[in-house]
């Protein structure tokens, strides 16, 4: 059960991203505006800027915040029913008897997994594909609830487009052991705006019910079908089916039903042997493809993991015919909205002008930092013209917001005007699951671009928090993109560690009373530079010197922030500048003649609290973190014990750090890469003997005697 909430959260989330409804004609256009405390009412979308958005409203121009809107409607609002239930039945001892073996059933597999929250014991869908392109998806589950956190599998929800599909409800009741049945009111159905925040609209609502009495102990049990009856693409039908959950599954079955004369292409992951092979048989005029899995464990959980889109059961399937079918349509969809005009001429020339550009990387970076901080993200989406491909370069420009794709076109656009080649192209992020490429079928959430320049490829992200050229999110690497304009699907390697890394420089003195004074430089690249960027802008003030202040308390008590310096976190083409001057009173500890120092360094490192893992271990990037303090030391100190350099190396990690004495200094070094984002299972123990050797090297103890 807990999978179906997972799955209508994707299948929301997937078609917020692809076939969100509304319009791709450049502003000014027709609207209804919902607004999140006044009615409903109709009027003109002009322009968009800094939050606010601009209406033509009876001739008057009406200005309106973003936040006080809940929706915004291309066109006229559907109005059409999408909705139908069947009436309340009257139940009997009869009917209960089928209900008994899922008891039966809940209770022998309880048996095996005794704390589990609940248990799916019946998961079916069936999806048809009818000969005119439409199609429909039809749902049944049963399952039990076992624990109060469980409850919430008594609620059902599904994003609703009234001018694309319906959903019709079957049955949706709660089943007593002692044979009461409770069936679902067809009032309690909702259709309400989704709650996505301002910085989403859509014409698109959120069905959902709740069953009476969820209760532990008892069944729930959910039959509906959704009717696509306007389907974006006729010849575009694909989808995937999980067979797991983090709860267990007694039996999962999915069904696909297509026209004979078609051909269903579909790819399997992590399913068992036996069920990865479709029963296939003809009904007529359709072929059915069938698999089942039966008695499947709950998976359990690990930090670190990857994501649960690759570790669960699942297939992926599709109609399209063929990469080159899937790519001529969006192809043709997007190239059209690459169009330079005067206006975006216009402002490529103000934008390279106010930066000083003279060679086309300085140019590239100009218009990559301007389209980061000028085209705000917000959506608005409509068909699937809009909402897979985006609106046209101009509109985006003029309104100063769009999504993902809007200003992947809109870079691409502006990089045409300075002779810059450059493409949109679609990924599926890293930390989601891995995107199917084995057969030809849209699988992405995130559009970014590709640049070549001078014969080198560069991938650019101009819709994530804003990253200092050459950067990009870590998100978007180590993972594949389809190119749709030149038809390619290629690979967008990791980084460099020291790409992606946060680095610390330090000068200090020990004095012979042991205080030690600090004076320290952090240096961030790529990922970490962003993070800090946002944590400054987010912190200013009295909080951000409280923030330093409890982080240096971490280190000693007591700790004293003497100044602190931060530069350039507002400015996306300057480096992130940091310096922190403080002081540990009392640092070492003396024990007679002794003096017993540690240098305040820690490597932490999570990841080594299993004993043995089940799944892979998952870095969210490649990445690098060092430290090198030059202490000054006492002229009476006399240095009794020091650790020896250690270089530690595999293929995960590399490591070296090292203590020396000289000229009256105490000078600690030490460099960790994480060379690789997933470290296989079976390496886990060696990996987690290194990682541990390096913790305990960064708190090795000095000893100095006092002369």
């Amino acid at each position: 059960m807990k999978k179906r909430q997972i799955l209508i959260l994707l299948a929301a989330l997937m078609i917020f991203t692809v076939i969100l409804s509304g319009c791709e004609k450049p502003v000014p256009v027709p609207v209804s505006i919902d607004y999140r405390n006044q009615p409903i009412e109709k009027s003109t979308l002009l322009k968009y800027k800094n939050g606010v958005f601009v209406f033509d409203q009876d001739g008057k121009q009406v200005k309106v915040d973003k936040n006080d809107i809940r929706e915004i409607t291309f066109g006229e609002k559907q109005t059409q029913e999408s909705v139908t239930t069947q009436e309340t039945v009257k139940v009997d001892e009869k009917e209960f008897e089928k209900y008994k073996k899922y008891f039966k059933i809940a209770e022998e597999t309880l048996k095996k997994y005794p704390d589990v929250e609940g248990i799916n014991i019946v998961d079916e869908g069936t999806w048809t594909l009818y000969p005119d392109g439409t199609r429909e998806n039809h749902t049944k589950v049963i399952g039990i609830i076992l624990k109060p956190s469980a409850k919430s599998w008594g609620k059902m929800g599904h994003y609703l487009d009234k001018s694309r599909f319906k959903i019709e409800v079957n049955r949706g009741r709660t089943i007593t052991p002692d044979g009461k049945i409770y069936d679902m009111d067809p009032k309690s159905i909702k259709i309400a705006k989704p709650t996505a925040g301002a910085k989403f609209y859509s014409r698109g609502e959120v069905f959902s019910f709740t069953l009476p009495n969820v209760e532990v102990g008892n069944l729930v049990e959910f039959d509906y079908v959704v009717k696509y009856f306007n389907p974006f693409n006729p010849d575009i039908f694909q989808g995937r089916w999980y067979f797991a959950s983090t709860e267990p599954v007694v039996h999962s079955k999915i069904k696909i039903i297509i026209p004979k004369d078609k051909k269903l292409q579909f790819a399997t992951r992590n399913m068992p042997a036996k069920s990865k092979t479709p029963k296939i048989t003809k009904d007529g005029e359709n072929l059915i493809y069938t698999w089942e899995t039966f008695d499947t464990p709950p998976l359990i959980k690990e930090i670190m993991m990857p994501g649960l889109g690759d570790v669960l059961p699942k297939i992926a399937f599709t109609t399209t015919p063929s990469w080159d079918f899937l790519m001529s349509w969006s192809n043709k969809l997007i190239k059209e909205k690459i169009a330079v005009t005067p206006e975006i001429e216009q402002k490529v020339n103000e934008i390279v002008t106010t930066a000083k550009a003279k060679t086309k990387e300085e140019k590239l970076a100009a218009i990559y930092h301007w389209v980061q901080k000028n085209i705000e993200y917000i959506s608005i989406k409509g068909d699937i013209s809009t909402g897979w491909t985006g609106h046209p370069a101009l509109e985006t420009m003029t309104n100063g917001y769009g999504d993902c794709i809007d200003k992947a076109i809109l870079f691409s656009t502006m990089l045409k005007v300075v002779e810059i080649e450059s493409y949109p192209i679609s990924v599926r992020t890293r930390g989601d699951s891995t995107a199917i490429r084995d057969i030809p079928m849209m699988d992405a959430n995130h559009a970014i671009t590709e640049v070549i320049l001078d014969g080198k490829t560069i991938i650019l992200d101009s819709t994530s928090p804003p990253f200092r050229y050459p950067y990009f999110p870590t998100s978007d690497k180590g993972i594949s993109y389809v190119n749709e304009i030149t038809r390619k699907i290629g690979f967008i390697p990791d980084n460099k560690p020291e790409e992606n890394s946060w680095l610390r420089e330090t000068e200090g003195e020990l004095t012979e009373t042991g205080d030690l004074k600090i004076t320290e430089k952090w240096l961030f690249y790529g990922d970490y530079e962003m993070g800090f960027k946002g944590l400054f802008k987010m912190y200013k003030g009295e909080y951000r010197t409280k923030m330093f202040q409890d982080y240096l308390n971490s280190i000693s008590p007591g700790a004293q922030l003497k100044e602190l310096v931060v530069k350039n976190e507002e400015t996306i083409s300057e480096p992130l500048q940091t310096s922190i001057n403080y002081e540990l009173p009392k640092y070492p500890v003396f024990a007679h003649d002794l003096v017993i120092f540690k240098m305040p360094v820690t490597h932490r490192f999570p990841e080594v609290g299993l004993k043995t893992r089940r799944y892979d271990l998952v870095y969210s990037s490649v990445k690098m973190e060092g430290y090198k303090y030059k202490i000054k030391i006492p002229k009476n100190y006399k240095i009794e014990y020091i650790p020896k350099p250690v270089r530690y190396k595999s293929k995960y990690i590399d490591y070296k750090g090292s203590y020396v004495v000289e000229a009256g200094h105490l000078i600690y070094e030490d460099h960790i890469k994480i060379l690789k984002t997933k470290v296989k299972k079976e390496d886990y123990q060696s990996h987690k003997k290194l990682l541990q050797k390096i913790s305990k090297f960064s708190q090795e103890q000095i000893f100095f005697s006092t002369k």
